[in-house]
This record gives structure tokens, sequence and C-alpha cells, in this order.
């Protein structure tokens, strides 16, 4: 299963020559279920991989070489020093995580926290959107957003709450909509756009996401995303 995750992301051009393998260990593999229909997936987790504190601390110590970094949970060790080098080195970080306990430190080192629906509900849960969008503001990052499916994006643009409309697309597959809006929340501030303008683009392109099965199958390259945007009447897009 880890031959077929490098074997995919080399098909899709990228550079997988930093990738590890760990001799007598398993690549975790999930379950998704998807509803025909509404397209909503539950998933079902296989076991994660357990690494040693040393490595992980290897992992986060990498040799930086990027526009944006962009964070999670899964080793929140190696998150937080690599997190710590890219704010020291001037590039900003997107974090992929729900700031619960143990991770606020992490938070607060992301220059962008992007959390789903469920997240911000499970920290607030009769919290309004800007009270919820405030409460993540106020844990340092620059910026804060939640997505929240079929209602589109909340977000703080200059301490003004913002909300970003869902694009309409044939839903089949919601399955890593949220992976590609932070992905491509990441491409739009390598570029230099406004959180705005990242946030548009992001929609678009997680909205764009859903319209097949498995969670990478219908993501569009750059060209088509930029296209469907235009046809939309939204905005200036030309890169």
């Amino acid at each position: 299963m880890g031959e077929q995750v490098v074997e995919g992301l080399r098909a899709e051009g990228v550079d997988v020559s930093g990738v590890e393998r760990i001799a007598g260990a398993r690549t975790p593999v999930s379950f998704v279920h998807v509803e025909e229909g509404s397209g909503e997936r539950t998933i079902y987790h296989g076991p994660g991989l357990e690494v040693s504190s040393t490595r992980a601390r290897a992992a986060g110590e990498r040799p930086l070489s990027c526009d944006v970094l962009l964070v999670d949970a899964i080793w929140p060790e190696a998150s937080r020093i690599a997190a710590g080098r890219a704010r020291e080195a001037g590039v900003p970080v997107v974090g992929d995580f729900c700031p619960g306990e143990g991770l606020r430190d992490l938070a607060g080192m992301v220059t962008a926290l992007i959390v789903p629906r469920g997240c911000a509900e499970r920290l607030g849960p009769s919290a309004s959107w800007e009270e919820r969008l405030r409460g993540l503001a106020g844990l340092g990052p620059a910026f804060a957003a939640i997505t929240a499916g079929g209602e589109g994006c909340y977000y703080l643009d200059e301490g003004e709450v913002c909300q970003q409309a869902a694009f309409s697309v044939p839903v089949v597959d919601t399955t890593g909509a949220g992976d590609v809006f932070h992905g491509a929340f990441a491409y739009g501030l390598a570029r230099g756009w406004a959180s705005a303008r990242c946030v548009e683009f992001a929609s678009a392109v997680a909205a764009m996401n859903c319209r097949a099965l498995s969670g990478r199958r219908a993501i569009p390259r750059l060209e088509e995303a930029l296209s469907f945007l235009r046809g939309r009447g939204a905005g200036e897009w030309s890169c």
C-alpha cells in the first residue's frame, strides 16, 4: 500500500525523493463508506503508524525548501519543529488539525488555521460562527477559517467575519474535500494572494474534487479550476 501511495504521487508529478521507507512498518489503510445520492462519507481509520521521538524530530528537522508549509497532527512533534523553523525563515504555515487539548501551542505557530465544521462544533458546541472563529484566532494564527460543507466557508478577514458560499457541483463523493481545500489555500498563499482570494480558489477546487469517487480522481488542474471560476463570474481569475 505504501508503494501505491508513492507511485500515485509520482504520477501527479510530485517529487517523492524524500520519502522514507521504514523497515517492518505498514502504511495505515482506511476504509471509506460513501452514501449514494448525497456523497457524504464515513471514514473507518486503520491503525496509525507509531514512530519514535527521535524519528519524529528528524522528520521535522529536514531541510525546508518551500514557499508554504502545511502541517497536521499525525506527528505533532515533527509539526512543531518544522513550523517553528518555517516561521523563523518567514515561510507561511497552514495548519490542518483540530486544536484540542495538547495542540493549542501548535495552533499558535501556524499562519493560517483551517478547521472543519465538526471540529468547530466540538470546541464551541453552542457558540456562533463568529465566536468560534475568534476563539481560533485567539490561539495565535493570523488567519482562521471553518469549512462548513454546503454552507461554504466562514473566515476572519482583517477582523471581520466573512462567508464564502459553496460552489454548486454534482456531488458524488466528499472524500478529500478538506484536504484539497488546505492544499489549494496553501497554493494561493505561495502565489502571494490575499486571504479572500485564497479562500475562493480553495472553495472552488474542493467543490470540483467532489465530482467523482475517490479522494483524488476529480482534483482539477490549475487551468480547469481557473476556467471553472471564470465561468461562474467569480471576479478576475488569471495566473
